[in-house]
């Protein structure tokens, strides 16, 4: 796990000093190791800073170069297949000179060409040159876990962990995407390819680039694409529950196995919640005395999972740590910043953050939940979401969305369901609007004091190859694609990589992510007002019988409550109203932050607001 920076070009065009010197702002994701490679020309560079998990020794350092030096790879995250996938290089000739994952995947490389791809089981964000074919080669993971940035201009390409070091490395390249912003403030996140500024765009995931180093083309393919899963769902609602209970145990169950290996010290993350709790069960059966940590809110009733983490560590005989989430100051919404290099506005970002720290004192490598929310149909808004799907079929489109219109016309805007109402107007089957709630395209206009910088958000939410009647398996698949990889990832890998930490999620394993999408039928995962029906039938064997598994707890703070007064409400409306640098309307944005007095829940809009100008004052006018 670690941090890459890097180019290609068709000639030496770009300043490899600067991007020697700015692997430094990389050293959070690798503090353990540093070094960069140039060849001859000054055309290629990469840049790495290393965080030791699997073979510790120099052996493991990168760029790691071939021994014929035609090949010269970065590579930022892990390969959990690595020595399946060793076996089978070393049956075909390779020597190997280290224990890491690193020269397994140079080596399927040069053995496979770009077809190892399809080979991989893990996280990964890498690039490697090959110098035989004149070819720069980058490819992200397919569920997103680990990020790719690149900027590619006239004939070069930099590409990065983060976004920082290019910025920093290239001048002139600070220019914000609307869109990008339009849909930050709209659904709280970036868009898949885009990044907050205009030039610089991120490989989705299951992704690969290559950038021909004679002639400067680019091209863009899927090595893995979830739109073209098998999808058997249609034919598999007679299956027997108890059949994909056991399957899924048993992919669960090998998965954990592959992600405890590590030769660095390894603790679980322990929510309380369902998923993490599954997490510590099956890794109690290949780990004796796991360390598990939790985030507590011991004076918030709604937000505090310690004693549902407390008896998942004591069934399971953990050593249990817990971090005091009372202790969060709103300043530190200001400290992410830096990390997150974009705006965030998860505000669970603060005690994410908090738990790595805490956990960085005592290991290097975690095990969370991630994932089974998307895969196994988790999220509260499903059942919120399939019941207005089944509404809409009653009443035609256009008849529902000239009597919503009306309606929110005369409905106070701060009122609670107002967001239920307004998603009963959408068509809904096509999933193009957003559940969030964010500020809306008439909320921006008033927001955004420059109205040509405001505009409306282009989904590009066209399932129709999923069976049409199947709205819980289209909508699953694009939170996946799109919440799941572009918010809760970014969230896990920033605020872990903040604190040196390498976070792995073993719900997304690709066998399981593979299994969810073309196995498991929607009535397993959303049904008659019940979620995450054959994740907690799972549960229901293997945790304890006092386990409350039907409660839906998110990771989060309770910034509502936290904004009706005191520091917080004095830190939001300090930097709301002291705010210069993009013509925002100031007194609407205080108005909506006096609101919270008043009973009104736009904790999360506040805190993307907020959010976005702390980024924009450390990013952008510094």
């Amino acid at each position: 796990m670690c941090g890459i920076l890097g180019f290609s070009s068709t000639e030496p065009t770009l300043n490899h000093f600067k991007f020697k010197k700015n692997i430094s702002l990389l050293q959070h994701r690798g503090p353990d190791h540093s070094d960069y490679w140039i060849d001859d020309e000054a055309e290629n560079f990469m840049g790495f800073a290393r965080l030791a998990i699997i073979d510790l020794t120099d052996s493991g350092n990168q760029p790691m170069l071939s021994p014929c030096k035609k090949y010269s790879l970065v590579f930022n995250g892990e390969i959990y297949n690595h020595l399946s996938l060793k076996k089978e290089l070393t049956d075909l000739g390779h020597k190997f000179n280290s224990t890491s994952d690193t020269e397994v995947l140079l080596r399927a490389y040069i053995e496979w060409g770009e077809n190892c791809l399809k080979r991989l089981e893990g996280m990964f964000g890498f690039g490697l040159y090959d110098q035989s074919e004149k070819k720069l080669l980058l490819a992200r993971d397919i569920a997103g876990e680990k990020p790719l940035f690149y900027y590619a201009k006239e004939n070069f390409i930099a590409y990065s962990s983060e976004l920082k070091p290019i910025v920093e490395s290239i001048d002139g390249i600070k220019e914000i995407n609307s869109d990008s912003l339009n849909h930050y403030l709209g659904n709280g996140y970036i868009q898949r390819s885009e990044t907050i500024y205009s030039g610089i765009n991120k490989l989705c995931a299951g992704e690969y680039l290559t950038f021909n180093t004679d002639n400067g083309q680019i091209k863009k393919e899927k090595f893995w694409d979830l739109e073209n899963l098998n999808c058997k769902t249609k034919l598999s609602n007679n299956v027997r529950p108890n059949r994909l209970e056991e399957k899924l145990e048993n992919l669960l169950e090998s998965s954990v196995q592959k992600q405890l290996e590590a030769d660095a010290p390894l603790g679980m993350m322990l929510s309380g919640g369902v998923d993490s709790s599954l997490m510590v069960a099956i890794a109690s059966r290949f780990k004796e005395n796991l360390d598990t940590y939790t985030v507590i809110f011991p004076g918030n009733n709604d937000h505090n999972e310690q004693e549902h983490a407390k008896l998942i560590s004591k069934a399971f005989n953990t050593n249990h740590h817990e971090l005091n989430a009372e202790l969060i100051e709103p300043e530190l919404i200001e400290k992410l910043c830096f990390y997150f290099d974009e705006p965030m506005t998860d505000s669970s970002i603060l005690p994410t953050y908090l738990l790595c720290k805490e956990m960085s004192n005592f290991c290097k490598v975690a095990i969370g939940g991630d994932g089974a929310d998307e895969l196994f149909g988790g999220y509260n808004h499903y059942t919120k979401l399939s019941s207005l799907n089944n509404l809409t079929k009653f009443f035609p489109f256009a008849l529902r969305k000239y009597f919503i219109k009306k309606m929110l016309m005369i409905l106070p805007q701060n009122i609670r369901g107002r967001k239920t109402i307004e998603l009963f107007g959408e068509d809904i089957s096509s999933l193009q609007f957003s559940s969030s709630l964010m500020f809306n395209y008439k909320e921006r206009q008033q927001l955004m004091l420059n109205k040509s910088l405001v505009r409306e958000i282009k989904y590009g939410k066209n399932l129709s190859y999923i069976h049409r009647n199947d709205f819980i398996n289209r909508v699953t698949r694009d939170d996946f694609q799109n919440y799941m990889s572009e918010d809760i990832l970014v969230k896990i890998d920033r605020s872990s990589m903040a604190n040196s930490l390498e976070v792995r999620s073993p719900f997304l394993d690709k066998k399981i992510i593979e299994f969810a999408f073309s196995e498991v039928p929607s009535i397993y995962k959303v049904h008659k007002g019940e979620k995450k029906i054959l994740l907690k039938m799972l549960a229901s064997k293997l945790l304890p019988k006092t386990f409350n598994i039907i409660r839906k707890q998110g990771f989060s703070i309770p910034i509502n409550q936290l904004l009706v007064s005191g520091k917080w409400y004095e830190y939001f409306e300090n930097k709301i109203s002291s705010f210069d640098g993009m013509e925002i309307n100031k007194e609407y944005a205080l108005n909506i932050l006096n609101d919270q007095k008043k009973g009104s829940h736009n904790g999360e809009k506040l805190f993307s607001l907020v959010q976005f100008i702390c980024w924009h004052q450390q990013h952008i006018e510094k």
